[in-house]
């Protein structure tokens, strides 16, 4: 895996395909000194006229701006258009491996993807993006319209992230859609709370995304994850390790090892959406701290 070195990247919460919040946060970026804006999910992958105008004006912004955006992809995505798009290694963005550009400057991460970036100190630090999450609002959606199957992770997915971590070790960011648990405090509340007077059985199915992504969490080990997809921003420390699930959804709760590695600390980053100043944050690199963008 080669290295692609930036002191500073901008990490930035759901956009909708709100095209002019887009490109207000790329000029942004850009007024950072920030050349690369990882997103995670809800970017504005959709079918049609709608999304093929989003990407190019889009895509025009970037260019202007020599910014490049990868999208960790959430559940209001074209997962069709996602799955059939072909993942290269693409001289855009060189030493990163396969991505699925959808434009010059703006590609998809494949899920269970790593990549590394190098902060000021030269050391680099990996990336792990898993992206997709159940939809709440599945049962007033049309599929192939604007609801696909395919926005949940599997448990292949997680196998897959479990087989590279044996392999490469855990990673330092973990870029997601959806939160793992332990919830954070306000993401609990919003769950607990069920404004939208959801039924049971969605509550169940959005509950069993959770359980895979956090089954996939405990395996990477990251020190910090990055997610949206709940529309508020929140920074929370939580001890992940603690349990995990089974494919039934029954929870296991983990045995404290001597060396105490079933459990480590990670911290949450949970980005809101478009048109929010907790939309988009700074992350240093080296140091794992955020400032907001603006």
């Amino acid at each position: 895996m080669k290295n692609v070195r930036r002191d500073e990247v901008v990490i930035a919460g759901d956009w909708h395909g709100d095209a002019p919040w887009a490109e207000t946060v790329v000029a942004k970026a850009k007024a950072a000194n920030c050349d690369v804006i990882l997103q995670v999910g809800d970017f504005g992958i959709w079918p049609g006229r709608v999304g093929m105008d989003f990407l190019a004006e889009v895509d025009v912004a970037c260019f202007a701006h020599e910014v490049t955006i990868l999208v960790t992809p959430g559940n209001h995505e074209d997962w069709d258009a996602i799955n059939y798009m072909p993942a290269i290694d693409s001289s855009v963005m060189p030493g990163w491996g396969e991505i699925k550009w959808f434009t010059d400057n703006i590609g998809v991460i494949p899920r269970g993807h790593r990549f590394q970036i190098s902060g000021s100190d030269g050391i680099p630090r990996t990336f792990l993006s898993l992206g997709g999450a159940p939809s709440i609002d599945k049962d007033m959606r049309t599929p192939g319209v604007d609801w696909w199957a395919d926005e949940m992770i599997t448990w292949a997915d997680v196998h897959n992230v479990e087989k590279a971590v044996l392999k490469d070790g855990p990673v330092d960011y973990m870029l997601t859609h959806d939160a793992p648990e332990p919830l954070t405090r306000r993401i609990a509340a919003l769950i607990r709370e069920n404004g939208g007077g959801w039924p049971l059985a969605t509550i169940q199915y959005c509950t069993e995304g959770r359980q895979r992504l956090t089954a996939a969490f405990n395996a990477a080990r990251p020190k910090v994850l990055f997610h949206g997809h709940y529309h508020l921003r929140e920074t929370a420390q939580v001890v992940g390790g603690k349990y995990t699930y089974d494919k039934a959804g029954d929870r296991i709760d983990l045995p404290v090892q001597p060396d105490n590695t079933a459990q480590f600390n990670c911290r949450i980053e949970s980005l809101s959406m478009e048109a929010t100043s907790g939309n988009a944050v700074i992350l240093d690199i080296a140091s794992g701290k955020v400032k907001p963008l603006f």
